[in-house]
């Protein structure tokens, strides 16, 4: 419907708007916080350039919700100001139709976010932090290969925790299993009188 097509289109500018005001302003920030290692003799302008340019669709997917906010904001508020909302309400349409095309713009956004955050982002922070340990902060310990602080769920009683894991090189460092049974009780409520808490325990234990 041409009245839909034409909330939309008031939805976009605002959304745009705000977005880029607000990634430009973060992007900024990050770089010119960055910019006191310039002098540790290894960052170059390029090397922060780079990082902000890896780092940039985090922070966009950061912000669209914000700017999601404002764009429908600015739509509604503008249709108020000028006499719209209550021409089209007054020519038959119901409040909920009207922020049917804001929804449908604010759904598109979610999905184009999920799509970036799932295949875009991801491998863009591997290669941002390996700029930041290698050129901005070298750090002797940094491996782009490694997780820290594993948790991994090997069975319904065992839990394994591995301070690191290295899939490149097939390793786990610093690993315990914890083992559950049946003897597990079953929680732990605060008694007020004893000031502690008492375990509560299976019957038949």
């Amino acid at each position: 419907m041409r009245l839909y097509r034409y909330i939309a289109r008031k939805f976009w500018g605002p959304f745009f708007f705000a977005l880029g005001i607000f990634t430009t302003l973060v992007v900024l920030g990050d770089i010119f916080e960055k910019m006191k290692n310039l002098s540790n003799g290894t960052t170059t302008v390029w090397d922060l350039l780079s990082y902000s340019a890896c780092t940039f669709p985090n922070w966009l997917t950061t912000i669209m919700p914000v700017a999601c906010l404002l764009g429908a904001i600015s739509v509604i508020s503008e249709m108020v100001a000028n006499g719209e909302w209550t021409a089209c309400v007054a020519g038959g349409f119901a409040p909920k139709d009207l922020f049917k095309p804001i929804i449908v713009c604010i759904l598109l956004v979610v999905g184009g976010t999920m799509l970036i955050q799932e295949f875009v982002v991801p491998a863009l922070n591997l290669k941002a932090d390996a700029i930041y340990y290698t050129r901005i902060k070298p750090s002797a310990n940094f491996n782009p290969n490694a997780e820290n602080d594993v948790v991994i769920k090997i069975s319904p009683q065992q839990m394994l925790f591995a301070k690191q894991v290295d899939l490149s090189q097939g390793c786990m460092q610093q690993v315990s299993l914890d083992t559950y049974n049946e003897s597990m009780s079953n929680g732990c409520r605060w008694n007020r009188g004893w000031e502690h808490w008492p375990t509560e325990w299976p019957e038949w234990i």
